[in-house]
């Protein structure tokens, strides 16, 4: 049966769809093309102009061949994904103890032979269950590749696991990101084949198991990684970012390994960045970095709240090889672990790193939030519905800008055609010889791959830096945007994550507010920044009000420092339009009122004000014994029946003498209000 419902003409419309043999349904008050099912739909509705996100009713599987499709900057969502707006897992009970729905299917599933090609796409996935390391089993929410994937310009967050990168697979991401995502072990990424990140970001994941490893990464295979953004990842067990084990291989250049916290009960060496564990396994475990910041790395230690620098933990393993980067700290579990450091290496811990740092707590496993401390601002927002871009600009004077900076090449092309061929990943170092950063890729014979500009565009050659920033020309500072949602039941905001969103004072910020059944939206209030966002007290010391409407109600203000932003709601009521007794005097009163949309959730309570005649009290009486105004005899019970609270106007009549309200009374007022309680 082909539904349609359509912002344009309908009969066009009809034909249109009719003879494509499409299916799936576009609501034009929300622009949202739902219930597609297939590749060739998807393609059609990321096609019309009037579509800005397409809700997929299943996983797109594709076959041998190959696939492209641009995006135009549009979302792409199963129907409920397994993180919300601000980024927490939809996972055990919400504060109701209900169980929190989500859906269980992934986005796309890439089979063997398949070549998928993604261009300016937001992805939003759902779960395809807990991943479970003992048994080899991987689950991802977003992207399942057993073929060729490139993601270009693009994102993928929200879903328990972004993807999942099989053995013999090859997964290419260009300047696009894996952000916000969570699973039990490996909340980003979980790669046994070949994935190469150039100038992305792992940002903002987590591991939600008890002993989960791999914030960001859970790795297995070959990791390729050029000028990304590492950062702001935590996890429970080894690795706060990067869990590589069993053989995987890790190479990183021009990178910024920043931010990233494990809380793992076997301490410093699980790796606060990465976390090497090959010890004890026949393939080992390689980890190999070049002209990158390591920096603001920890292990948090829960029992003592100590924080202990650990860019790189060896827990088991030698195989750890640094070159011409600056760090904090590499962390063996013993002597007989050593990491290789070469000289030109150096060790900084001081916070003048970057352009702005942050202070403030780091989110950890099943929502819970370190204490506060210092970590390089990451700019994750550049202002409107943008994807996001997550980088760390340098200070001025930073110690990364530095004509020491190592020459490094890369180029990845060889992959594409053939999986098992190796990737130019190369520098040259302090004895002049291009250099092949290990064995798993291969030196450069000439200048064609030479990596010329940082993450945000900047020229390597005029100013070599470390790490994958440069120096900011913008001398605004950065601040930090924090939501606070006060009650769930009343309304909620979205537009800013848990984890806050860092941006350049100036920038104009949007938010929305989305108020629940039977409450109005009454406007945002800010609080200047103190500390941990939770802690902030309810001192509303700078209101600003948005607009008033019901509904998403959108309000954009410039940023002008630190701030938390407060969604403000109100319970929706009821209005009484007239109350009159009847004629003659029987201790019956006929109510006319009037019931919104938004207040029929709720049950509804009357309440009469009125002044004793006899003592001049004044008394408030809640109004409880109803009849029919057509039919006295009848009693009504008013939150039984739902007629008497369903939007639009009613009359009930109050029977005053069976609720002791005699005809002493006077100057009586009444009015009507809705609840919590008898919810329907």
């Amino acid at each position: 049966m082909l539904k349609i419902r359509y912002i344009l003409s309908l009969c066009s419309l009809l034909t249109v769809c009719a003879l494509n043999g499409f299916a799936y349904e576009i609501d034009p008050s929300s622009a949202i093309a739902s219930n597609v099912t297939t590749w060739a739909e998807l393609v059609d509705a990321l096609g019309n102009n009037s579509v800005k996100e397409v809700v997929l009713a299943n996983t797109i599987t594709l076959g041998r061949g190959n696939y492209s499709i641009d995006a135009l900057g549009k979302t792409v969502r199963v129907e409920v994904p397994y993180c919300d707006d601000h980024g927490h897992a939809r996972s055990g009970e919400d504060e109701d103890g209900n169980t929190e729905v989500y859906s269980m299917y992934n986005l796309f599933t890439v089979n063997v032979g398949a070549t998928l090609t993604v261009t300016n796409m937001i992805m939003k996935g759902g779960s395809k269950g807990a991943s479970d390391d003992s048994t080899g089993y991987y689950a991802a929410g977003g992207i399942i590749n057993y073929g060729t994937l490139t993601l270009v310009d693009s994102a993928i967050g929200y879903s328990c696991t972004a993807l999942y990168n099989a053995t013999n697979a090859l997964a290419v991401m260009i300047r696009s990101d894996i952000a916000r995502n969570a699973n039990t072990f490996g909340g980003g990424l979980m790669n046994r084949g070949t994935f190469v990140m150039d100038c992305g970001a792992l940002a903002q994941n987590r591991s939600l198991g008890a002993a989960g490893g791999g914030g960001a990464v859970e790795n297995n295979g070959l990791m390729l990684i050029n000028n990304s953004t590492i950062s702001m990842n935590s996890s429970t067990e080894i690795g706060g970012a990067i869990n590589n084990t069993k053989g995987g291989r890790v190479y990183i250049a021009n990178s910024s390994i920043i931010g990233n916290i494990t809380t793992s009960s076997y301490g410093a060496y699980s790796g606060g960045g990465i976390g090497n564990n090959g010890g004890g396994n026949p393939e080992g475990a390689y980890v190999y970095v070049v002209n990158s910041i390591m920096a603001d790395n920890f292990y948090f230690n829960a029992k003592t709240g100590e924080f202990t620098p650990s860019d790189i933990g060896l827990y088991s393993g030698n195989d750890v090889y640094v070159y011409g980067c600056l760090y904090a700290s590499v962390v063996s579990v013993d002597q007989y672990t050593k990491p290789t450091i070469d000289s030109a290496s150096f060790i900084h811990r001081e916070n003048d790193i970057f352009a702005g740092y942050r202070n403030d707590g780091i989110i950890i496993g099943e929502e819970g939030i370190s204490p506060a401390y210092d970590h390089p601002a990451v700019i994750s927002h550049e202002g409107g519905d943008t994807i996001w871009s997550f980088y760390a600009p340098l200070s001025a004077n930073s110690p990364a800008v530095t004509d020491s900076a190592y020459a490094t090449y890369f180029d990845y092309s060889a992959l594409y055609e053939n999986h098992a061929n190796k990737a130019v990943m190369s520098f040259v170092g302090m004895n002049g010889i291009n250099t092949a950063l290990g064995p798993d890729v291969i030196a450069a014979t000439d200048e064609s791959c030479r990596v010329l500009y940082t993450y945000d565009g900047a020229d390597r050659i005029k100013q070599p830096v470390i790490g994958s920033g440069s120096v900011t020309q913008d001398l605004r500072p950065l601040c930090t945007i924090y939501m606070r949602q006060e009650n769930l039941d009343a309304g909620h905001g979205d537009g800013v994550s848990i984890f806050g969103e860092t941006c350049y004072s100036g920038t104009v910020f949007t938010v929305y507010a989305h108020p629940q059944s039977a409450h109005y939206f009454v406007g945002w209030y800010t609080n200047a920044f103190t500390g941990v966002y939770d802690e902030i007290g309810p001192e509303r010391t700078a209101t600003e009000y948005a607009d008033l409407s019901r509904g998403r109600t959108v309000w954009s203000f410039t940023v002008s420092g630190n701030t938390v932003v407060t969604p403000d709601f109100t319970m929706a009521q009821p209005m009484i339009l007239k109350a009159r007794q009847r004629y003659p005097w029987n201790g019956l009163i006929d109510i006319d009122y009037f019931v919104d949309a938004d207040a029929v959730k709720y049950r509804l309570l009357f309440f009469a004000s009125f002044t004793d005649d006899r003592t001049g009290e004044k008394k408030i009486v809640q109004l409880k014994s109803f009849v029919d105004n057509k039919n006295i005899s009848k009693v009504i019970r008013l939150n039984t029946d739902d007629t008497y609270r369903s939007p639009g106007w009613h009359r009930v009549t109050w029977d005053a003498n069976k609720d002791g309200v005699a005809n002493y009374s006077r100057n009586v007022t009444y009015r009507v209000i809705t609840v919590p309680g008898g919810e329907r």
